[in-house]
């Protein structure tokens, strides 16, 4: 019926039976033809609210067959009075698309993995090691190596104590020992460390969930831990990337001995590259005449490079992955001001680190020191100044 109702041969007996009968004679025959249509059209076709406001109701049409539309938009100049044409867009078809390979269970690319899962993966081609970890939820679990070296994969039970105490007695057998715990827990564990574990080396610790806290908890935030590690080391580690990451921990287990050393893993979840090689400075753009340069530390670097290259500054980059590697580059013939941006650390350990040592030099503190940290990080960035584009400006204006 209603592919008849908009037929252009229907539009036409309609039009022109109007116009033969529209004089006083065939008046009330058009009338009574009115009235006959109406029926028939309300026998057949179930009323609808639009005809008790004399509206002529062409419906519903598929909202997406592209030959039904054309014909009733074409047809529509031909209607008269007042026309309602419903189209029906509730149910479009579903279309194959051309994705990229996804895990199912986890909704990313094949290639993206958290940080715990690269190191994991790393981790089991060690069977010289023991990992000793403190569990807060499943995902914590190391579950590659645990599979391939049960005998060599314990778990804690939340008590510190309990874990410092397994960990000393491993390294008194003369075991290498990867600890694994949160950074927010480092607080409690740092002084049992330092009294039980510190003259021993090929230790080990893995802090995950550094950085600020996406939560927002200020009691959850993971930047107290740099501060109490550098009492008693200055191997803290923390890449660039994921990728730096797992250089870092292959580089310190392929040593035949290496000291207790920290390594600082975000929450995240970012793209492999197995091309990666490892560098301990990482510079862009630096060179004598430039106007400032910018010291990192921690998973800000690729955003600071992109922003510097896009927007053609004259500001070097340096990024540190780790503390004690601050000897590999001299900043003695550097003219220009240095700036720190660092929020991995409440205490901005690497500002003091270079102004001690370059107290020559114009260094400026750009650090989460003495912020409120009960907000997420995009907010404490943005509240503070910190992020990338205030950095830069704060560089550019000065």
């Amino acid at each position: 019926i209603k592919n008849v109702r908009l037929s252009q041969a229907y539009l036409t007996i309609k039009k022109d039976l109007k116009s033969i009968l529209s004089n006083p004679i065939g008046r009330p025959f058009l009338d009574t033809l009115s009235k006959v249509r109406d029926g028939l059209k309300d026998f057949m076709i179930e009323p609808t609210i639009f005809s008790q406001f004399n509206f002529d109701y062409h419906g519903a049409i598929d909202g997406y067959n592209r030959k039904e539309l054309d014909k009733i938009f074409s047809e529509s100049f031909q209607m008269e009075g007042a026309n309602l044409i419903h189209l029906d867009t509730s149910s479009k078809p579903l279309q194959k698309l051309n994705l990229p390979s996804f895990k199912l269970e986890e909704g990313i690319p094949e290639h993206y993995l958290t940080y715990t899962q690269a190191l994991d993966q790393k981790l089991k081609e060690f069977d010289d090691i023991t990992v000793c970890i403190n569990i807060n939820k499943s995902e914590d679990h190391m579950a590659e190596f645990a599979i391939n070296f049960p005998d060599h994969y314990y778990v804690g039970n939340g008590t510190y104590h309990t874990l410092v105490d397994f960990v000393k007695g491993l390294k008194m057998v003369g075991k290498r020992v990867v600890m694994i715990l949160s950074s927010h827990e480092f607080k409690h564990v740092a002084p049992l460390i330092q009294e039980q574990i510190l003259g021993y080396d090929n230790t080990l610790i893995i802090l995950r969930d550094s950085g600020l806290n996406e939560d927002g908890s200020a009691v959850k935030q993971g930047v107290y831990d740099i501060s109490y590690a550098s009492l008693f080391t200055r191997d803290i580690y923390m890449g660039q990337d994921i990728n730096e990451s797992v250089g870092i921990l292959d580089c310190l287990l392929n040593q035949e001995s290496f000291p207790l050393s920290i390594l600082r893993i975000p929450n995240a979840i970012e793209p492999m590259d197995d091309g990666f090689e490892l560098k301990w400075i990482n510079q862009f753009n630096v060179h004598p005449d430039n106007k400032a340069i910018l010291v990192s530390f921690g998973p800000s670097y690729h955003q600071l490079v992109n922003k510097i290259s896009v927007n053609k500054l004259n500001i070097g980059l340096i990024n540190i992955n780790s503390f004690v590697k601050l000897d590999y580059f001299s900043f003695d013939e550097v003219r220009c001001p240095i700036y720190v941006y660092d929020i991995e650390d409440y205490n901005h350990t690497l500002f003091n680190l270079l102004s001690h040592r370059y107290r020559h030099l114009n260094i400026y503190n750009l650090t989460i020191r003495g912020v409120d940290l009960s907000h997420k990080p995009r907010d404490i960035k943005q509240l503070n100044g910190l992020n990338i584009d205030h950095v830069l400006n704060t560089i550019i204006q000065k």
